[in-house]
């Protein structure tokens, strides 16, 4: 995950909510006492604001400056940062640990091996990336400067696409997207080339990406990957539809590279053809769900809604079956969001993680839907504070119905009503949220 903006004037605090399996919340060793943190509020010692998170690891910025690293192999990445001339400008990538950190400035590329203890530098061949995403199958979808979307099997792959050898270069050709005409047929490559994409945020098995809208772009939201839980919507409204393959890719039957999801298309909802004029602020993606965030403020969110994690779910009638496919919110919708102090709300930021979704007011607000497990969520897990549950009906049509309660739709916390927000990240483990404790205090 890709290190995120962040308030450093010193009246910002970091505190965290879920599992601290891994020693990333708060650097205990006994596996009991990281189990008992389970669910509980933590303040992270001396952060001032998140810098980056991956699922064991987190690095966050001190209040006098300095970048510090918690979690799995900790003090490798930490020995890194030390070592770099400017890590302001460092970009992490990584799911489940940051496995690699990109210098766009200078063109240099870290590759972190655990195992053997050891860092690997690159300095990056033509072109230099400029940003990278990790999804959970290993894949790495990667941004050059130039704004080109690479697509790789693994950090390894992009570490050897990198280097300066010829075949290096053969595989960064391969790896890159191009531009073609989707038909029934065969895939006819297209007059007008994919748009420069700027950013790119990755999910259990899918890619979400941002294209540059300060240059004119009739799609700013473009899709990749796993189509199975709806978190890249497959429905192609005509057969003219300007998609994007690699290389390799173009002589695949369309029909079985549709079937698959391995198309990098994109979405009708956000097109100025479809009416909306609107720039994109900010692209997310949770485990199997994806986020929206336009310059207005509205939230829009597609795919997996098992957890209740995008819209709320009713109850199941008596003589009603649930159906697995009604846990999926199959295109791109306005989430409902509740009124605050009865004005409607206006969305700062946005974050997900698996199974749930966070995002905050422009008042500074903490809203919350989804999943609650191990408490990440920051509620407590039997009756989440009074907030809204998603109806239990699940052993209907399975035989593991989950322990742990969801927040049914997008609801204030109620436990942060006299806090303001200033920035959130999530992991598939836990929340970090940053706050203005000058406010917080001022509040209580």
């Amino acid at each position: 995950m890709a290190a995120a903006g962040a308030d450093e004037t010193g009246s910002t605090r970091v505190v965290a909510f879920g599992s601290n399996l891994f020693g990333q919340l708060r650097p205990d060793s006994l596996e009991e006492t990281k189990a008992a943190f389970a669910g509980a509020t933590i303040s992270i010692e001396d952060a001032a604001s998140v810098v980056a998170v991956c699922t064991s690891q987190t690095v966050y910025r001190t209040h006098m400056g300095g970048i510090h690293v918690l979690g799995d192999g900790a003090q490798l990445l930490q020995d890194l940062l030390r070592a770099l001339v400017n890590p302001d400008a460092a970009v992490f990538v990584g799911q489940d640990v940051f496995e690699v950190v990109l210098e766009h400035t200078t063109g240099a590329c870290h590759f972190l091996d655990y195992e053997a203890q050891e860092v690997r530098t690159t300095t990056c061949a033509a072109p230099v990336w400029k940003t990278a995403a990790a999804d959970g199958r290993g894949r790495c979808m990667a941004l050059d400067v130039d704004g080109c979307a690479h697509l790789f099997s693994s950090i390894a792959a992009l570490r050897h696409a990198t280097e300066a050898s010829r075949e290096a270069i053969v595989l960064r050709r391969s790896s890159r997207f191009v531009a073609y005409t989707y038909n029934q047929g065969k895939p006819a490559l297209a007059d007008l080339g994919l748009p420069r994409f700027v950013a790119v945020a990755a999910g259990n098995a899918h890619f979400v990406l941002l294209a540059d809208q300060a240059v004119r772009t009739e799609a700013p939201v473009w899709v990749y990957g796993d189509a199975r839980f709806g978190a890249v919507p497959m429905h192609f409204d005509t057969d003219t539809a300007l998609v994007g393959a690699i290389p390799a890719q173009l002589d695949i039957p369309p029909s079985a590279a549709v079937t698959n999801g391995r198309l990098l298309q994109a979405l009708p909802t956000f097109s100025r053809a479809e009416g909306f004029l609107c720039r994109i602020g900010v692209v997310a993606a949770g485990g199997r769900h994806s986020l929206v965030l336009s310059e207005h403020g509205d939230v829009y969110g597609w795919g997996w809604n098992e957890h209740a994690n995008l819209m709320p779910v009713a109850p199941c009638s008596s003589t009603e079956v649930p159906a697995w496919h009604h846990n999926m919110l199959a295109d791109p919708t306005p989430l409902d969001m509740p009124d605050l102090n009865g004005h409607d709300v206006c969305i700062a930021s946005v974050a997900a993680a698996e199974g749930r979704t966070l995002a905050v007011s422009t008042d500074g607000a903490l809203l919350v839907a989804g999943c609650n497990q191990d408490g990440a969520l920051g509620l407590d897990r039997a009756g989440l504070g009074g907030v809204p549950r998603k109806p239990r009906f699940e052993r209907s049509f399975s035989q593991i119905k989950p322990p742990f309660e969801c927040v049914n739709g997008v609801h204030p916390h109620p436990g942060w009503t006299r806090r303001k927000v200033v920035s959130l990240h999530a992991t598939a483990l836990a929340t970090f949220v940053t706050i203005d404790s000058s406010m917080d205090e001022a509040r209580k």
